[in-house]
């Protein structure tokens, strides 16, 4: 049956491209369930702006079906709500599942085609994701845990000074493993000037994929009016934001191959890329671009995911004391966590685990572009489709974590508190397919080494009004992309006053 699905919808397309007939393939093969459409228009006023992954979700489940289904305007979306779902088509058949769309905002007017996130699936993008596995891949990120250290206590240090502005701390932390470990450049400062230019692509980023399909990208035709017109505003700002957009890439390469230039020997991604190059320009471009994608993505899933953290831990108080408790068994109280404690800590393990599935930083993937016309279980799903992998849905899947919406994470444990190998893997969080972060190895190792160490070193607890009332905050979310929560109020404090005298130790001598 499948086979003649993919028949019948081939000869029917070149039939229409010879203009011998005119068919929609409707009756021939059977789209995916989703929402009714309306004429001429079909789904494009139903495409969700806000919470889309739980709108998706919530379609799926309404028709039964673990693949939803939307178009208009000569658009066709797809979004995938189960792991088998995207297993099946991101992985298994990942040749014709791995292009990104052209986007008319993103690739012509803001410049951002050279990122991994955007780059349409070739030879290049496969150069950029092979480079970045070459220097951060599962063993060779065990290169960079000094750094990740020294970055870690720093934000222990920041927190103790200035707990109030932990979002802050948080992101300094991420700046600071990532420009160490792409382009060995110390970061001094939030005001320094990387930070700034990363923040601001980084809002470029937000704003520009944030709100759903830029209209632009919805109805090509908008680019051919000039940028004064009514309602061009973000063509307005797309001049200012490419400026930003190649500084993003360029700033910190080329300070890396100056320094070079000069003698200085670094330890660094960038260094190791280029010495082990031929030294060609299309090789350069690649490694530039490559770790200029690392450089644009790293520091927002970081800091996202430290403050859902952060939030679990008010929200949560019996899990903090009892990962306290762990610590304090295996570790003790005299000195903060270091990598080779990860494996007699399954209760941090765990707690790492969940915070991935609780409230993954990209809820619902950027889109693919099927790059042919394919069937799956019976539907046809036309070439050109943008599909998604709903990452949210796969981690609330009520059958494989029950009471998804509670922070739990036993989940991931025995009965007897030791790991599970066989509770399932909430690593979708990071991406699917051949999109899959290919920074997910340093990121993790990032996010566990930070989480241990402030579960050892502080207690995170509720804010509270000048009644002494709690303040409990909900699970709110800002809107963008990559999902952050909305602005919440906590107490971050030393567990004592020794633990307080070990942050302090830490402290690096000049």
């Amino acid at each position: 049956m499948t086979s003649l699905l993919k028949y019948s919808a081939s000869y029917f397309r070149t039939t229409m491209e010879l203009g011998v007939l005119d068919f929609t393939l409707t009756f021939l093969a059977l789209r995916p369930p989703g929402p009714r459409q309306v004429p001429i228009l079909g789904n494009i006023l139903q495409i969700p702006v806000d919470s889309a992954w739980k709108v998706y979700q919530g379609w799926g489940r309404q028709f039964g079906s673990d693949i939803v289904y939307l178009s208009g305007l000569g658009m066709n979306i797809i979004v995938l709500n189960s792991l088998e779902a995207t297993s099946e088509l991101f992985d298994k058949r990942s040749q014709i599942y791995n292009d990104r769309p052209h986007s008319i905002l993103l690739h012509d007017l803001v410049g951002f085609d050279w990122t991994m996130l955007f780059t349409h699936y070739g030879q290049r993008f496969k150069d950029m994701r092979k480079a970045l596995q070459q220097e951060f891949n599962s063993g060779r990120v065990m290169n960079y845990q000094d750094s990740q250290i020294d970055a870690v206590h720093e934000l222990l240090q920041e927190l103790l000074c200035q707990p109030k502005r932990f979002n802050k701390a948080f992101r300094g932390m991420a700046s600071k493993i990532v420009m160490k470990s792409a382009y060995g450049i110390d970061i001094q400062s939030e005001n320094d000037e990387y930070v700034r230019i990363a923040e601001k692509g980084l809002e470029i980023l937000t704003t520009s994929v944030g709100q759903g399909i830029p209209l632009i990208d919805i109805l090509p035709i908008l680019r051919h009016l000039p940028a004064w017109f009514p309602g061009m505003g973000t063509k307005r700002q797309a001049r200012e934001w490419r400026q930003c957009a190649d500084l993003m890439r360029s700033m910190p390469f080329d300070n890396v191959k100056a320094r070079i230039a000069s003698g200085e020997t670094l330890q660094c991604a960038a260094s190791s890329l280029l010495e082990n190059s031929k030294g060609t320009d299309y090789e350069e471009d690649v490694i530039r671009s490559a770790l200029g994608s690392m450089y644009a993505g790293a520091a927002d899933t970081v800091t996202y995911m430290l403050s859902w953290f952060v939030l679990a831990m008010v929200l949560y108080p019996q899990v903090q004391q009892k990962a306290q408790r762990e610590i304090d068994e295996i570790i003790g109280r005299g000195r903060l966590p270091i990598f080779a404690d990860r494996q007699r800590l399954p209760y941090i393990n765990a707690i790492y685990n969940e915070c991935l599935r609780w409230h993954p930083v990209i809820e619902l993937s950027f889109p693919h572009r099927l790059m042919e016309d394919d069937v799956y279980k019976g539907y046809f799903l036309p070439q050109g489709s943008l599909v998604f992998g709903n990452a949210h849905a796969i981690l609330h899947d009520e059958d494989v974590y029950p009471n998804p919406k509670q922070f739990m994470p036993e989940r991931f444990l025995r009965v007897d508190g030791s790991w599970n190998p066989d509770a399932r893997d909430p690593s979708v969080a990071f991406g699917f397919g051949r999109r899959i972060c290919p920074g997910r190895f340093i990121a993790r190792e990032t996010l566990w080494i930070a989480i241990a160490s402030i579960l050892s070193s502080f207690t995170i607890s509720a804010a509270r009004d000048e009644n002494g009332k709690e303040l409990i905050p909900d699970e709110a979310h800002l809107p963008g992309g990559i999902v952050s929560p909305a602005p919440f109020k906590c107490n971050i404090k030393p567990r004592s006053t020794d633990h307080e005298a070990l942050i302090l130790a830490t402290q690096r001598k000049e």
